[in-house]
């Protein structure tokens, strides 16, 4: 067991990278994408749940959770998934907590594919978020790009859909069309 270090979530995994330790592997989950009311968040829930008291049933007064989902299936998105891009589109996406050790901080990088200096990489993907015709924006999520299918849910019904995030009229030096690289860094 590691005994300090910071956490972070590893998106499109259920593995965390060398020098840290799995907390918990799951699938994300959030609002769905036609619901203005709904979550922005993105969240990793465990593969088992631990429930309290609850009631099983279908409540339209509270914040609804689906399934987070690849949307995409176009040519871009297979080659830089790591060629794995044909079999993710319409998967659900898993994630995993994980525990960087002995380092205390955490940063997600957008528009890079390195740390800088004196950072250690944990993990490096592209910034993937909701479309931009869906009803409700979801946060952008660093997914890496060596991304897999969670496993276990059957379900072809998902409420938020991931697609990269482009770069649209260029500006500094970010050109338009360009996706954009992220990587999630630790010291």
């Amino acid at each position: 067991m590691i005994y300090g270090g910071h956490v972070y979530v590893h998106w499109g995994r259920k593995d965390c990278g060398p020098g840290a330790e799995l907390l918990y592997a799951g699938f994300a989950a959030g609002g769905h994408y036609q619901h203005p009311g709904g979550s922005t968040d993105t969240l990793c829930l465990p593969e088992v749940p631990v429930f309290s008291d609850h009631v099983t049933g279908n409540d339209e007064d509270r914040n609804l959770m689906y399934s987070v989902k690849y949307g995409s299936s176009s040519s871009a998105f297979q080659k830089m998934m790591g060629g794995s891009g044909s079999n993710l589109h319409n998967g659900d996406l898993p994630c995993s907590a994980c525990q960087a050790a002995g380092r205390a901080s955490h940063v997600l990088v957008p528009g890079r594919s390195v740390c800088m200096h004196g950072w250690t990489l944990e993990y490096s993907g592209y910034l993937m978020g909701s479309a931009y015709a869906h009803t409700s924006g979801k946060e952008l999520l660093c997914v890496d790009s060596d991304a897999e299918v969670y496993t276990g849910s059957g379900s072809s019904v998902g409420g938020s859909y991931l697609y990269f995030a482009e770069v649209r009229s260029g500006f500094g030096g970010y050109t338009s069309g360009n996706e954009l690289p992220c990587v999630i860094c630790t010291r």
